[in-house]
């Protein structure tokens, strides 16, 4: 009776957790300002604005972004923080995976400007940064922004709502888009 009567009390009291959950609060609270509901919503706009041949790439260890999309990585290093270790091996992952993602030309590129994302090791080669900032800034441009503000709703900013918005936050996501004039042989 007592087990019975702790677990109506405990249900009651937690019955909106329970059967209509806040899974930003759920992961804000768990996780702390980790870009899980960020990763959610940008799937959601990626699927929303692609087609299925299109191609994704992530600048960031949030490869969940990728099962959302239903997209895979076109490289092997979907995972990026192990790029930015300080392994011996780093540089020449982060070659190869310039490399992979350069022969795929993706629609879009989501960068993570965040410090729990990209995991950065002390004395990591910045190679991979290097390369993206020029390949970005000769292939894409942009098209949304995500600014992680302190609390648990982050803002986002898509196309035209862009020219007016001035980031607050210092923990940004990207999402670019695939210049017309540099488009893949792919059909929209």
């Amino acid at each position: 009776t007592i087990f019975i009567l702790l677990t109506y009390s405990h249900f009651n009291s937690l019955k909106a957790y329970y059967l209509k959950p806040n899974y930003d609060y759920i992961l804000r609270t768990v996780y702390g300002n980790n870009p899980f509901p960020e990763a959610m919503e940008i799937a959601k706009f990626i699927n929303a604005n692609s087609t299925p041949e299109d191609k994704i790439v992530l600048l960031g260890s949030e490869p969940e972004i990728y099962f959302y999309t239903h997209k895979k990585c076109p490289s092997r290093h979907a995972y990026f923080s192990a790029m930015v270790n300080n392994f011996p091996e780093c540089r020449g992952w982060q070659e190869e995976f310039a490399r992979d993602v350069e022969k795929a030309k993706p629609r879009y590129f989501i960068y993570f400007n965040h410090p729990i994302s990209l995991l950065i090791q002390p004395n990591s080669d910045h190679y991979v940064f290097d390369w993206a900032d020029k390949y970005i800034n000769a292939n894409y441009h942009i098209i949304g922004v995500v600014d992680m503000v302190n609390g648990p709703r982050s803002v986002y900013v898509w196309r035209e709502q862009m020219a007016n918005y001035k980031p607050v936050s210092k923990m940004l996501i990207y999402i670019f888009e695939r210049n017309p004039n540099n488009e893949t042989t792919q059909k929209r």
